[in-house]
């Protein structure tokens, strides 16, 4: 499993308060656009700085007919946090997802982490880390 930072770890493009305004319009194709937006949108809304998304189950199918499906939600997630300098975590017990998954979202790779794990061990190291 990939070691998680800590917060004393991030780089220095995490850290900064200073609120960015996405550009929704130029937001990449991904399926289930408007639901994805628009709660992507609620989330800067709430806390407009720099965001940490942690999803699971990754990406794993590049073609192009398979965004209506499979959704691409780590394309929407590596676009947000590269708009507001943020952090995403995708997490996948898979290897091959995750190379399908670096392919799709390879412009937004500095704001990404691809993480081989099973999500709950994932998220037991996760608290592991948040507990002083």
């Amino acid at each position: 499993m990939t070691r998680l930072p800590s917060s004393g770890d991030e780089p220095e493009h995490h850290t900064s308060p200073r609120s960015v305004e996405p550009d929704w319009s130029q937001a990449p194709a991904f399926g289930r656009r408007q639901t994805l937006l628009s709660t992507l949108q609620r989330l800067h809304a709430l806390h407009p700085g720099p965001s940490c998304i942690v999803e699971t189950g990754t990406s794993r199918d590049d073609r192009q007919t398979a965004q209506a499906g499979d959704g691409w939600s780590t394309v929407a997630f590596g676009w947000y946090a590269s708009q507001t300098r943020g952090r995403a975590y995708t997490v996948d017990c898979d290897p091959n997802a995750l190379n399908v998954s670096r392919r799709l979202t390879a412009a937004y790779c500095d704001h990404l982490e691809y993480v081989q794990s099973d999500s709950l061990a994932f998220f037991r190291q996760w608290a592991q880390q948040q507990d002083p």
